[in-house]
């Protein structure tokens, strides 16, 4: 297998510029998906790196070899289509041994890369068919198998499990993690879905209108995305992303007010707040909000909406006019009841982001999930016959 280098890589279409200075290396066996919406440049990205498209600027590489001015045929590189591209009237063995017999391969090595592609893609009882006769998720194996059987330097896929429907989808990804562990190929894979970003690659590259808005390991991008796009883009539900505001506490520390929400900040987060405050966003994984015990007034809002996911429930929230999900057990929305409900998040799991360019601000530390505890709806104080709600109101 092979390492991909791109460097100073640049795409102008007319006046539009679809890539933008974008420098990315892919090692040698690794998986890394590019990811981002439709227009942010992904396919196009891929698209260079097989040859199919020419660059304006900066050069490819392609084990430490300038392959920039090669043609596709020269890349050593098998590439996967969202759409099958199988040939119809041909069999699936032959449009598995299509690419080999181009390259006039000879025929017992067509037939042993054949075979044991099929082994391992559990093709083996197909090959005697045609296209028409095999189910979406057999067409994409087909697909792959015509790549596999190449022996490439590099894979790369676009977008292949789009077609599928959701179980399937689900199904041929896990497949796919499994295959590629067996061969040990490097892989770049195109996808909009960042939940197959996030459990097929070792690497990410967060694409956004031509542009890499982060490149890493997966976990390392959720737990410490670099601006808010990449915040809200990875992770399902999206990240809650409300405004706040940060202002200096009684000695080193830090008090944060967003909507009802206030918390206490270490003052390394922000060390050069002034002292009138600092306007900021506050973002918060729907997960890390957690139900507070009884009497935890740390922020009350106002359950507006319970979704029921079998597993899980997703509790829609209005704080005073913004609005927020949170994610927990299932029956906790039943539980709960609708009205007015307390919150508690832990000041670690508290993402800053800049409120005009939206880049991350202060000081991160690692998030995982606490405990659910299940509180009623807050009851009306006795002693002063009103709720919290009321009393902000």
């Amino acid at each position: 297998m092979a390492t991909v280098e791109l460097r100073g890589v640049r795409k102008v279409f007319g006046r539009v510029e679809a890539l933008a200075t974008v420098d990315v290396r892919v090692e040698d066996r690794s998986f890394t998906c590019l990811v981002g919406p439709s227009g942010s440049g992904k396919s196009t990205l891929l698209n260079i790196v097989a040859g199919l498209e020419s660059l304006s600027e900066g050069q490819v590489f392609l084990d430490g070899t300038d392959i920039t001015r090669q043609a596709p045929a020269e890349r050593d590189i098998a590439m996967v289509f969202q759409s099958y591209a199988l040939y119809p009237h041909m069999s699936v063995f032959d449009n598995m041994a299509f690419g080999l017999k181009v390259r006039k391969t000879p025929s017992d090595v067509v037939r042993q890369r054949v075979e044991e592609a099929a082994s391992l893609l559990q093709l083996s009882d197909l090959l005697d068919r045609k296209p028409r006769q095999l189910s979406g998720g057999q067409r994409q194996r087909v697909a792959l198998g015509r790549a596999i059987t190449r022996h490439p330097k590099v894979f790369l896929l676009d977008e292949p499990l789009s077609n599928l429907d959701a179980q399937l989808r689900f199904q041929t990804r896990v497949e796919l993690k499994l295959l590629f562990e067996r061969i040990g190929g490097t892989v770049i894979y195109v996808t909009h879905d960042q939940s197959e970003a996030m459990t097929l690659a070792d690497q990410v590259v967060v694409l956004d209108k031509g542009r890499i808005q982060q490149m890493g390991a997966p976990m390392t991008i959720y737990e410490q995305p670099s601006n808010v796009f990449v915040a809200r883009f990875l992770g399902s539900p999206a990240m809650n992303v409300i405004s706040g505001r940060v202002a200096r506490s009684d000695g080193d520390g830090l008090r944060l007010v967003a909507g009802a929400l206030t918390t206490d900040l270490p003052g390394e987060r922000l060390p050069d707040v002034p002292a009138g405050g600092v306007d900021v966003l506050v973002g918060i994984r729907p997960e890390l909000i957690s139900v507070a015990p009884a009497g935890h007034l740390t922020w009350n809002a106002r359950l507006r909406l319970v979704e029921s996911l079998g597993a899980q429930d997703l509790l829609y929230l209005d704080d005073e006019g913004q609005s927020l999900v949170a994610a927990g057990p299932s029956g906790l929305g039943a539980a709960l009841g609708r009205g007015d409900v307390s919150f508690d998040v832990r000041p670690e799991a508290i993402h800053l982001f800049h409120p005009e360019s939206g880049d991350a601000i202060g000081v991160r530390h690692r998030t995982s999930a606490a405990p659910w505890t299940i509180a009623r709806p807050m009851e009306p104080d006795p002693s002063s016959g009103t709720t919290d709600q009321e009393e902000r109101s």
